[in-house]
């Protein structure tokens, strides 16, 4: 899905689809933690207290980042498929 970075105020924001929220029971006002790795331009979007632990760690992301760019025409070729 392609979301379009708005402008709120002086902030920036993204909206989350409606499906999206309804199917993780989260509604307007719910605390959620974002963990972002900005040279990677990544985000996770988790609960405030979840208590499940995020196995991605850095090194992990380093990892996926060099097997995709290894592999990258073996990816887009398959993305065709």
């Amino acid at each position: 899905m392609i979301q379009t970075i708005i402008k709120v105020g002086n902030s920036l924001a993204v909206t989350l689809p409606a499906q999206f929220i309804r199917n993780s029971g989260w509604k307007a006002g719910d605390k959620i933690q974002i963990q972002h790795d900005a040279e990677k331009k990544m985000a996770l979007i988790t609960p405030k207290n979840d208590e499940i632990k995020t196995h991605l760690t850095p090194e992990f992301f380093e990892w996926l980042e060099k097997t995709s760019e290894k592999y990258k025409d073996a990816i887009v070729e398959l993305s065709n498929i």
